[in-house]
C-alpha cells in the first residue's frame, strides 16, 4: 500500500448513539485514504500520520481502512495513529474489540521515539532558571506593550503551530483549519506565541497573516533539547512563572488553582473575569516544563 490511495467500497457497521442505543449504518461508495500500509510476516500495519499534535482524532481515519483491508488479508491488522511533532514520533496503536462495532475502539499501547537526545534533568532546568533574567511581571495596568496573558493550555500545540508556520505564513482561519479548532482558539494560540516572542502578525495587500519572528525561525532550526530549553527560558522571563518554578522545585508540589489565581491577582496579569480560565493555562505550562524531565 502506498500513501494517499483513494479506494471506494461498501460495508455496514454499528455505532453508539447519544441515547445509548446502537445504530446500524450502511456505507455505500465510501472513499478511504490511507497514509501508509506495511506488511511483515505476522501482520499488516495501517498507518494514519499527522504533523500536528491534536487532542483527538476522527475514528473513521482508522476504522474505514481497517474494514477495507479486513476483506483483503487474513493476517492480523494493526492500526497505528502517528504524530510527528517537536522532533518526536508519537505512536498510538488501537484495535476494535468488535470488527462490526465502530465504537469498540480501544488504545493498545503508546510509545514516543526520537532520533535526538531528549534527556533533560531537573538540575538543568534549575540552572537555566538561575541564569534567566526576569524581564516582565505582566502587569496589565503598567505594561506599555499590551500582549494578552496566556489562554492556551497546550505548549505542544504551540510548538506544532511554530513548525507549520516555518516558511508558511497563515491566516487565522487557515490556522483554525490546520489545528482543528475555532477562530477564537486561533487567537489564543497566536497570542501564546506572541507572549513568547515567536509569532507576529503582518499585513500585506490588506491581508493579515501570522508568521514566525526571527526567534521563532531560530527555534525551528534548533535540535530538540536546545528548543525546549530555549522555550523554558522564554517562559521563565515572566515573573509569575519564575516564582512558581522556584516554589515547585523547592517543595516538589504544584500550586493549586487557587494559589495560581492569587498570584495572578497580585501581579495584575489580566482582568478579574479572565483569571479563572487563564489560571488553567498557567498550570498546564508549569506541568509542561517539569514534564520535560520525564520524556
Amino acid at each position: 500500500m502506498r500513501g494517499h490511495n483513494l479506494l471506494i467500497f461498501k460495508f455496514e457497521f454499528t455505532v453508539d448513539s447519544y441515547s445509548g442505543e446502537k445504530r446500524r449504518i450502511c456505507v455505500d461508495h465510501a472513499q478511504c485514504e490511507i497514509d501508509g500500509g506495511f506488511e511483515n510476516a505476522d501482520s499488516v500495519v495501517i498507518l494514519e500520520a499527522k504533523n500536528v499534535v491534536h487532542e483527538d482524532f476522527h475514528i473513521r481515519q482508522l476504522y474505514y481502512p481497517f474494514r477495507l483491508w479486513k476483506t483483503k488479508v487474513r493476517k492480523p491488522i494493526r492500526l497505528v495513529f502517528a504524530i510527528y511533532s517537536n522532533k518526536i514520533y508519537r505512536l498510538f496503536e488501537y484495535r476494535f474489540r468488535d470488527v462490526d462495532d465502530y465504537s469498540s475502539i480501544e488504545l493498545v499501547r503508546e510509545k514516543n521515539y526520537s532520533l535526538q537526545d531528549t534527556a533533560i534533568s531537573l538540575e538543568e532546568l534549575q540552572a537555566l532558571c538561575k541564569c534567566t533574567e526576569v524581564v516582565t511581571d505582566d502587569n496589565q495596568f503598567e505594561s506599555e506593550e499590551k500582549i494578552p496573558f496566556i489562554q492556551a493550555d497546550s505548549l505542544d500545540r504551540v510548538i506544532s503551530l511554530l513548525e507549520n508556520l516555518y516558511d508558511n505564513p497563515m491566516s487565522t482561519r487557515e490556522i483554525a483549519e490546520l489545528m482543528q479548532f475555532d477562530i477564537r482558539q486561533s487567537d489564543y494560540y497566536y497570542n501564546a506565541g506572541k507572549y513568547l516572542g515567536i509569532f507576529i502578525k503582518t499585513s500585506e495587500h490588506g491581508q493579515k497573516a501570522v508568521e514566525l519572528t526571527a526567534l521563532g525561525n531560530r527555534l525551528f532550526q534548533m535540535d530538540y533539547k536546545q528548543r525546549q530549553l530555549a522555550l523554558v527560558s522564554r517562559i521563565l522571563q515572566h515573573r509569575i512563572f519564575s516564582d512558581f518554578f522556584d516554589d515547585i522545585a523547592a517543595r516538589g508540589l504544584f500550586p493549586s488553582k487557587k494559589e495560581i489565581e492569587a498570584k495572578m491577582r497580585e501581579y495584575h496579569v489580566c482582568n478579574e473575569g479572565q483569571i479563572n480560565r487563564r489560571a488553567t493555562s498557567v498550570a498546564c505550562w508549569l506541568r509542561w516544563i517539569f514534564g520535560l524531565t520525564r520524556r
